[in-house]
């Protein structure tokens, strides 16, 4: 779709590689370094798009933090996209 850095954040190594051909993108291994750092960093303050595809709590805080600030009426900011959410099992 043309985003350009592309970022990709896992736990794995093997599953950042996995996505590697589906853009120029940067992986980061979230075990090994902060992932909201490296993307404020490699995007000059936060992404224009963040997804989170499996969130708990913590994801949840990180796409947020991770996203482009904007302020209203003078500064377009990030999109947060919440895909996936984890939740308790259900007690019987």
């Amino acid at each position: 779709m043309g985003a350009s850095p592309s970022i990709v954040v896992d736990l794995t190594d093997e599953k950042i590689a996995f996505a590697k051909p589906f853009g120029d993108g940067i992986g980061v291994n979230a075990l090994q370094a902060d992932p909201v750092a490296r993307i404020i960093e490699s995007t000059e303050g936060g992404a224009a798009v963040v997804f989170d595809a499996i969130g708990p709590g913590k994801t949840t805080e990180q796409l947020l933090a991770a996203t482009r600030p904007g302020m209203h009426g003078w500064k377009d900011g990030g999109t947060a996209v919440l895909v996936g959410v984890l939740t308790a099992p259900r007690r019987r």
